[in-house]
Formats: structure tokens, C-alpha cells, sequence
């Protein structure tokens, strides 16, 4: 099984990018309504377990309030989807780095994620109801940045442990 990984690394690092990626251009093909609507769902969940007297706020209020918690769910979702994209990018191109002699795998991992973040804000201009912005393009890049740094922060720690471990066997 281990010969098994190690021949196709590549190949299974590539597998979880390409599904993130097409995660992300399946919620980017919904449409406006659809697309609030799923959100809206989690932003009703929100306000029942946050605000239980939120039945009682004013018309205004209660507008003012869902918007907010709105943009906070939308935009986080936006982060956290490239946080993993990002995440899996690291991975993969640092395998490939591995393998081929590849240089600055955080910097590759940050152009390929910044490149599908604004194709993906290029496609969701097509979509009806919905529009391209270039702070979603920054927004999803911060994403990306953090997958990478979280990726890169783990495969240094597994390859400190990995040499801690063999200079303990050294010393048996």
C-alpha cells in the first residue's frame, strides 16, 4: 500500500484539488436566488440560535441584522473554500516539487489559487443574478494564503518528526 502512494502521489494530491475546484464552480453556477437561498439557510440558523428575540426587533432592524449576518456567512464561506483549496494546492504542488525538482511551491500553490479565484469571478459574472467583484478575488487569495500556510505549517512538522524519529532510531 505504501509503494502503492508513493508511485501515485501526484496523481492522489491532484484528486482533492480538482474536487474543491469543482465544488466551487458548482456553487458558483447557481444562480442569485439559489445561491442566497442556500446561504439564507445558514444565516436562519444563525438567528434562531443567536438572537432568540429577533421576532421582536423592528422591520428595519431585523433587515439590517439579517444583511449583516449575511455577508459574514457568504464571505466566510468564500474564505474558508479557498482556505481549502489553498490547503490542497500546497500539498499537491509540494509533492510535484518532490518529485520534479519544482522551486517556491507556496508561491505556485498562491498563482495557481489566485488564477482559479478570478476565473471564478469571471464565471459567476455569467451566471444570471450574480456578479463578479475584484474583493472577492483578494478575499479568496487571503483564503488561499491560509491553506497554504496551514499546509505548509503541518508538512514541516511531520518532516521534524519524521527526523526526530530517525536520528532516535540512529542512536538505538
Amino acid at each position: 500500500m505504501k509503494q502503492f502512494i508513493s508511485r501515485h502521489a501526484v496523481w492522489l494530491t491532484l484528486l482533492p484539488v480538482l474536487a474543491i475546484m469543482a465544488v466551487i464552480f458548482s456553487f458558483s453556477a447557481q444562480k442569485g436566488e439559489t445561491s442566497s437561498q442556500t446561504s439564507g439557510t445558514y444565516v436562519q440558523w444563525i438567528i434562531e440560535h443567536i438572537y432568540p428575540d429577533f421576532d421582536t426587533m423592528d422591520a428595519a432592524e431585523q433587515i439590517r441584522l439579517k444583511d449583516t449576518i449575511s455577508h459574514i456567512v457568504r464571505k466566510t464561506a468564500h474564505f474558508i473554500e479557498y482556505g481549502v483549496l489553498g490547503f490542497t494546492l500546497m500539498l499537491h504542488v509540494w509533492t510535484v516539487k518532490r518529485r520534479a525538482g519544482l522551486r517556491f511551491p507556496k508561491l505556485v500553490s498562491q498563482l495557481i489559487g489566485t488564477a482559479y479565484a478570478a476565473s471564478d469571478e469571471l464565471h459567476q459574472k455569467l451566471v444570471s443574478g450574480r456578479e463578479a467583484a475584484l474583493s472577492d478575488v483578494l478575499l479568496d487569495s487571503a483564503g488561499v494564503l491560509f491553506g497554504i500556510l496551514m499546509m505548509a505549517l503541518l508538512l514541516f512538522l511531520l518532516l521534524k518528526a519524521a527526523e526526530r524519529k530517525r536520528e532516535m532510531e540512529k542512536q538505538s
